[in-house]
């Protein structure tokens, strides 16, 4: 009997150890269908780099608390770009949203002439390209007369996106002056650079490129470039009304995140182009507890800095539970498919092996945050004296919301660490609440959902915009609670995006310019943890995707917002040709 079970044992586990083993070896990269040819001419000419630099050297810092704040930078901007880009700005309508968005289209063969319907909004501007001389000063603004809204339907517009405001920059800390643009080493240091004056003059490298070749796209190409993203301004969100009001659904739209890199995770040592399907909800919270206040002598941990840093310290002990959602788990696998075969073995048996992965992806901060909502604590304050016990202290908290999430769910369990016992099947890993339902704190319409609810052939998403949580800025108290003296402030919510479809010829096509540019790249699907512009047009685009047709570095990608951001002369050159062939090729896109 004993001999019997033990066979039996040896079987089921050689057995096992098959499935394993065969699982391992089929898991092989996503193949590229119908591939274009690879593109490896530099289609710029040999002034393209001047032009970029040009670009640079304005220095486009928006100030977003002081409305009368000189900005001589932007007025100057459009001009700049007009006297480089003499052929654009004279082919491609031009029109200005929220005073310094900029919004060219470029008129597809489909183009069926302007209806006369006519946009009643004095934030949407224009000044006809060719009523300017490229030596203009700043552009003045008149109301749209309409003549957007003439798209053959059977083939919508594809949008892409920029946006030419940066952050500022203390030259004091930069090894190059940062609005420069100077080149050493091949590589060009500015502000700006790769965070994303690079992907608005490629943009525009593309179009002068094609338009000398007498190129017509087959569809409308809108080129969108907001002022203010770096503030979490409202230019793109205007630029998002736009659309609405002349009824225009794009077919594709693509922003920044992800990129070409070539330190891809696990190890992977191939070119590896990470696409952004969404990108986590951002959530700017902060917490003030209030209490008697009184002499340092005399503390108790009902003061208002002692149950502060309690609610904190049970944050911290309690992150979010950790769960695959299922852009992320693509990313893995594809990675794993141009790994060793340790990670194929590991990544092609998740159903076995999903437990261990998430406990090392636990381990380590920047994969830790893949797999779960965030919290970071970015300020605090209390008393202005050593010896006094304040009467009220305050946290600020930055919350990234995973999309197995939803803003409800991380505001929950910030009031649950604070004692808020409506919230009290707080859902983290050290809790025991379960990970699967968002509606485990409250019964907000914008449910969360399993993995199983949005795999590759689900094109639905409940964070959809009829039930979009979305909270401006500086706005009145979500909740005001009395409970322990804790009231709650928020600056801002946003739920996570809809997470676009990675499984159809839309997103096809993309992997197909990508294959023909830098074809030894793997290619798939991630979750951007920061926000861009990107999260407007997901409202209204299905097809949203982010990448930047640029190989970025590992240092390049850490000196965004630091000092001696940098970019390659020969990776921005590729880039240029990555959005020629990107809008060479639209017949492709069906």
């Amino acid at each position: 009997m004993i001999l019997t079970i033990a066979v039996i044992a040896i079987l089921a586990l050689l057995v096992l150890l098959i499935v394993l083993l065969i699982n391992a070896v089929r898991l092989k990269p996503a193949p590229v269908h119908n591939p274009l040819p690879d593109v490896s001419e530099q289609l710029a000419d040999e002034k393209c780099v001047d032009r970029f630099r040009e670009i640079l050297k304005i220095r486009t810092v928006w100030n977003e608390n002081d409305s009368g704040s000189d900005n001589k930078a932007f007025d100057d901007f459009l001009p700049k770009l007009r006297s480089l880009y003499p052929d654009v700005f004279n082919t491609l309508e031009l029109k200005l949203i929220n005073t310094y968005g900029i919004m060219l289209v470029w008129r597809g063969a489909n183009n069926n002439g302007p209806n006369n319907s006519s946009v009643n909004n004095s934030a949407i501007t224009t000044n006809a390209a060719n009523n300017n001389s490229a030596n203009s000063g700043a552009v003045s603004n008149t109301n749209v007369s309409n003549a957007a809204n003439n798209t053959n339907k059977s083939l919508a517009p594809v949008v892409l996106m920029a946006h030419h405001d940066v952050v500022d920059a203390d030259p004091a800390s930069w090894e190059h002056d940062p609005f420069a643009a100077t080149v050493v080493d091949g590589r060009i240091y500015a502000r700006g650079a790769v965070d994303t004056k690079c992907i608005l003059a490629a943009q525009l490298e593309a179009v002068s490129i094609l338009l000398k070749e007498g190129f017509v796209p087959p569809r409308d190409i809108y080129i969108c470039s907001s002022n203010c993203e770096e503030v979490l301004g409202d230019t793109a969100e205007q630029m998002v009304d736009y659309f609405r009001q002349q009824g225009i659904t794009p077919a594709l739209a693509l922003d920044e995140g992800g990129a070409v890199i070539d330190d891809a995770p696990l190890g992977v040592k191939s070119l590896f182009a990470a696409i952004g399907v969404c990108e986590k909800g951002l959530i700017r919270a902060s917490v003030t507890v209030k209490g008697m206040g009184g002499h340092a002598a005399n503390p108790s941990l009902s003061d208002s800095t002692s149950m502060l840093v309690m609610g904190l310290n049970k944050l911290l002990k309690h992150p979010a539970a950790s769960k695959l959602s299922a852009p992320v788990e693509a990313m893995l696998v594809e990675l794993a498919a141009h790994g060793s075969f340790g990670l194929r073995l590991i990544f092609g048996n998740l159903w076995l092996f999903r437990p261990l992965v998430l406990y090392i992806m636990r381990k380590n901060p920047e994969t830790a945050a893949m797999v779960r909502s965030t919290y970071a604590l970015t300020q605090l304050q209390g008393s202005t004296a050593a010896n006094v016990i304040p009467r009220r202290a305050s946290a600020s908290v930055n919350i990234r919301v995973d999309p197995n999430e939803n803003v409800n769910v991380a505001l929950n369990r910030l009031k649950w660490c604070f004692g808020d016992s409506s919230s009290k099947n707080a859902n983290s890993e050290a809790s025991g609440g379960s990970a699967k339902n968002g509606n485990d704190f409250g019964n907000d319409s914008n449910s969360t959902c399993d993995e199983n609810d949005r795999g590759e052939n689900d094109n639905s998403n409940t964070n959809s915009d009829n039930n979009h949580f979305y909270v401006e800025k500086n706005s009145a108290s979500f909740s005001q609670s009395n409970f322990k003296g804790v009231s709650y402030e928020l600056d801002e919510a946003i739920d996570p995006s809809p997470i676009s479809r990675y499984d159809d010829e839309t997103f096809g096509y993309l992997r197909k310019v990508i294959h023909s540019v830098y074809p030894t790249a793997g290619i798939a699907p991630y979750v951007q943890s920061s926000a861009s512009d990107a999260r407007f047009f997901a409202r209204i685009c299905p097809h949203t995707y982010r990448f930047a047709g640029f190989l970025f570095h590992g240092d390049q990608r850490s000196s965004i917002h630091a000092p001696n951001e940098n970019l390659d002369v020969q990776s921005y050159l590729r880039g240029v040709v990555f959005y020629t062939e990107f809008i060479r090729n639209l017949g492709l896109l069906k």
